[in-house]
């Protein structure tokens, strides 16, 4: 409901409060599922991540000329948890409230325009 929501191009105050509410449940829901589903399942880094991290640290204990950095090496797969402290999870509460002062994302966007000498919009003449 929450992506309905994020996508519908026409809000008014009456969708802008069901957004509201449906960003509220959709909290409540993913806090649900990383207290209690989360928790009864045990993850584990997929086998690349760990080679890459043994990688990284071997580079770095190498760069270092550290002995002690050296054996404590390892790829074995450590715990993962599901991470919320994202900005794409904090951002999400912010949808209707910038919908209710911008507008729809379909309104604007946030290309860089950029001016360059001889471009077609330069007022120079090219010689």
């Amino acid at each position: 409901m929450w992506h309905a929501f994020s996508k519908l191009h026409i809000h008014d105050d009456d969708t802008l409060s069901q957004f509201q509410a449906a960003m509220k449940s959709l909290t409540t829901t993913i806090q649900q599922f990383l207290n209690k589903t989360c928790e009864a399942y045990i993850t584990l880094e997929l086998p690349k991540e760990a080679v890459a991290r043994g990688r990284r640290t071997a580079a770095l204990a190498t760069k270092a000329n550290s002995c002690a950095a050296k054996g404590k090496t390892t790829s074995a797969p450590t715990c993962k948890r599901l991470n919320l402290a994202t900005y794409k999870y904090h951002a999400l509460a912010d949808y209707p409230e910038t919908i209710r002062r911008i507008g729809t994302t379909d309104n604007y966007n946030t290309q860089i325009v950029c001016h360059s000498p001889g471009s077609v919009f330069s007022s120079s003449k090219p010689t």
